[in-house]
């Protein structure tokens, strides 16, 4: 339970990292653990810190923070609202700031597929084996 939950919290490619850094942990907690008052241990916080180097490139790093930034960004447009208005009486928000704001999400997004697509073929170039071929499907661990 504990493996599964250092893998899944740490690893580019879990399923898990649709969830923000906030809610993943207690997700995770709640699908493996299954024991509402279990907090990791030193071992467990040395084991994600020791699986979160092993994996660490220049492109990995990249998008954890792209990721990060995204989500900040997400904030942002949860918490447009139009009613709230500066010193001066003037909205904080307008339409014109937002449209043009959302315009630029779509190169975001964009840039951290493409991102994403350098970290997945990053990893399958490490995991040659030797005669330059590579690991069969079914020769993968899950």
């Amino acid at each position: 339970m504990e493996i599964s939950y250092v893998i899944f919290l740490c690893d580019y490619k879990s399923p898990y990292n649709a969830y923000n850094e906030v809610e993943k942990p207690r997700i995770i907690k709640e699908d493996f653990i299954k024991n509402s008052k279990w907090e990791p241990d030193k071992v467990i916080l040395d084991a994600i810190k020791k699986y979160e180097n092993l994996q660490q490139t220049t492109n990995t790093r990249l998008l954890r923070s792209a990721k990060k930034g995204a989500e900040k960004l997400a904030e942002y447009f949860e918490g447009v609202d139009f009613s709230i208005l500066d010193d001066n009486g003037k909205p904080i928000y307008t339409a014109k700031d937002l449209a043009s704001n959302l315009g630029a999400v779509g190169n975001i997004v964009k840039s951290l597929v493409q991102l994403e697509r350098q970290v997945q073929s990053e990893q399958v170039e490490v995991s040659n084996v030797r005669g330059k071929s590579g690991i069969g499907e079914y020769e993968l661990p899950d």
